[in-house]
């Protein structure tokens, strides 16, 4: 008996096979996956077939029905892996994972019917935001707490109010400091 095809035995194998399915280079899947190239392209030839019935048998979360979801789930996915790669010490795999996440960022964008000039502009207008709600808090600790309040009341956005709140008690102290 021959030997057994080490991505048909990887525990990540769907993963594996659906990179290959979306195209994505055989080098990075050997890279992302730790297998030998040759491998990944004997896998990719000889189970071409068992690739495409693997897909059509995978559950709602890896086969959505609509190209949209499918480019989330493969954004998510590219991130995922992405991150392991650039943790585990991998850069290179990491950096060509970069590449096919940007890949699919556009696509999602165009999709939408997002450009990227108006996500620039809503950056840039955010940042000016921050900026002034930030001079107004040093100024006015009060401020800064009660946007932090009404974020609060609003639902979600915590991370932005606990930021807001740190400011406006460091402002207070300095305000106290200069004041004596």
């Amino acid at each position: 008996m021959g030997r057994k095809c080490s991505c048909c035995e990887h525990p990540r194998r769907r993963e594996l096979d659906k990179m290959l399915q979306e195209q994505v280079a055989a080098s990075t899947v050997a890279d992302i996956f730790q297998v030998s190239l040759s491998s990944t392209y004997r896998h990719s030839r000889a189970h071409r077939q068992q690739v495409v019935l693997v897909d059509t048998q995978l559950t709602d979360e890896f086969a959505p029905q609509d190209l949209l979801s499918r480019l989330v789930d493969l954004l998510e996915a590219t991130t995922r892996l992405r991150r392991a790669a650039a943790s585990s010490g991998d850069l290179g795999a990491a950096a060509r994972l970069v590449g096919i996440e940007r890949g699919v960022i556009r696509q999602l964008m165009a999709d939408l019917g997002v450009d990227e000039l108006s996500i620039a502009t809503a950056l840039e207008e955010g940042q000016q935001l921050a900026h002034a709600l930030g001079t107004a808090t040093s100024e006015d600790p009060r401020v800064g707490l009660k946007v932090a309040r009404q974020l609060v009341q609003q639902g979600g956005a915590a991370t932005l109010a606990n930021a807001l709140i740190d400011h406006a008690q460091q402002s207070a102290l300095a305000l106290q400091e200069r004041a004596s």
